[in-house]
C-alpha cells in the first residue's frame, strides 16, 4: 500500500512538472510589443508582398464594379386628393349611417398610405404585370454603352435579342426582393411631402422606373376611388327609390353630387393623389459608395492577412526549432 501511495504522488508531481513546462513554453512564445515590431521589421518584405497583392486585387474589383445611378422625385398632395367620402358634409354623417350607407374612412392619410403601398409586394406585382418591358431592365441590365446609350444585359439572365429569359422567368416575389433593395420612399409628416428614390446601374432605367412608380401610384388610388364612388352612387340611387322622406332624399342627392365630383376628377386628372413638385431627372453621374466600401474593406483585409502570415511563419519556425 505504501508503494501505491508513492506511485500516486510521483504521478501528481509529473503532472505538475508538465503543466510548468507548458506554461514556460507559452511564456516563451508570447511576444512583447517591442518583439512584435522587431518581427514585422524583419519580415517587412513578406508583409508588404501579401498586403499589396490582396489590396491590388480588391482595388481592381472595385474599379471594374458598375456604378449605381439614382433618380429621385419629390411629390406633394394634390389639392383634391381626398376621397369622395371626405368631401361629404360632416353633418350628414349620422343620418347617412342610420340609412345604412357607409362613408368609409374619410380621415385616413392617403398620402402616407401611398408610401406604404409603394414598398409592398402587391404593388410591384401589379406594376410589373402592367409594364412587362421594365422587368428585364430592372433585373438583368448591368449598364449602358457610353457612346450609344444602349442597355447592356447580363446574357446569363436575359437574352435581349431573343427577348427571353435564359432560365425560368423570375416570379414577382423574387423580382420584388431584388427591387426593394434599390428603392427608398419616405413621407415627411411636417410638410406632407413624399420622396421616392431609385438606384440602378443604368441611369435611364432608374429614371424610367421613377416615372412609372408615380404613374402607377396615382392610377391605383384613382381606380380605387372610381370604383368606390360608382358603388356609392348606385347604392344611393337605390336608397332614394326606397325612401319618401324629403330630407333624406335631399341628403342622398348631395351625396351623389359629391361622388360624381370624384368620378369627374378621376377622368380629368392624371396626377390624382400626388402631384410632382420636383420632377425626376436623368442621372448624369453614378455613386461610388460601393467602390469605396469594397476598396476600404480590401485594404483592411490585406493588412490582416499580411500580419497573420508573418505571425504564422514565426510560430512555425519556433515550433520547428523546439522540436529539433
Amino acid at each position: 500500500m505504501h508503494n501505491t501511495q508513492n506511485t500516486s504522488i510521483e504521478k501528481r508531481v509529473e503532472g505538475v512538472e508538465r503543466e510548468i513546462d507548458m506554461l514556460k513554453t507559452s511564456a516563451e512564445n508570447d511576444l512583447t510589443l517591442q518583439q512584435l515590431l522587431s518581427l514585422f521589421k524583419k519580415h517587412r518584405m513578406l508583409f508588404l508582398k501579401v498586403s499589396v497583392s490582396i489590396s491590388v486585387l480588391f482595388l481592381l474589383i472595385a474599379f471594374f464594379m458598375s456604378k449605381n445611378y439614382e433618380a429621385s422625385t419629390i411629390l406633394a398632395p394634390s389639392n383634391d386628393n381626398a376621397s369622395s367620402a371626405s368631401r361629404i358634409p360632416a353633418q350628414y354623417g349620422g343620418l347617412v349611417a342610420m340609412a345604412g350607407v357607409s362613408l368609409g374612412d374619410a380621415g385616413s392619410n392617403r398620402v402616407e398610405q401611398s408610401v406604404v403601398l409603394v414598398k409592398s409586394w402587391p404593388f410591384w406585382a401589379d406594376l410589373l404585370a402592367q409594364h412587362s418591358s421594365i422587368k428585364p431592365k430592372l433585373l438583368a441590365v448591368v449598364g449602358e454603352e457610353k457612346n450609344t446609350g444602349a442597355l447592356v444585359y447580363d446574357s446569363g439572365i436575359y437574352d435581349d435579342e431573343l427577348s427571353q429569359w435564359d432560365d425560368i422567368e423570375p416570379s414577382s416575389f423574387k423580382a420584388f426582393r431584388a427591387i426593394k433593395k434599390q428603392l427608398t420612399a419616405t413621407y415627411d409628416a411636417q410638410t406632407g411631402m413624399v420622396t421616392i428614390e431609385f438606384k440602378h446601374r443604368s441611369p435611364s432605367v432608374a429614371y424610367e422606373t421613377i416615372r412609372i412608380i408615380v404613374e402607377e401610384l396615382n392610377e391605383h388610388f384613382k381606380e380605387q376611388d372610381k370604383l368606390d364612388a360608382q358603388r356609392s352612387i348606385n347604392l344611393l340611387r337605390e336608397k332614394i327609390a326606397q325612401t319618401k322622406n324629403t330630407e333624406m332624399r335631399i341628403i342622398f342627392y348631395n351625396l351623389i353630387e359629391a361622388h360624381t365630383k370624384t368620378l369627374l376628377l378621376t377622368d380629368v386628372r392624371d396626377e390624382y393623389l400626388l402631384k410632382t413638385l420636383v420632377r425626376p431627372m436623368l442621372p448624369e453621374s453614378g455613386s461610388n459608395l460601393r467602390r469605396i466600401a469594397v476598396g476600404f474593406f480590401g485594404i483592411l483585409f490585406s493588412i490582416f492577412v499580411g500580419a497573420s502570415t508573418v505571425l504564422f511563419r514565426h510560430l512555425g519556425s519556433s515550433n520547428h526549432a523546439q522540436s529539433a
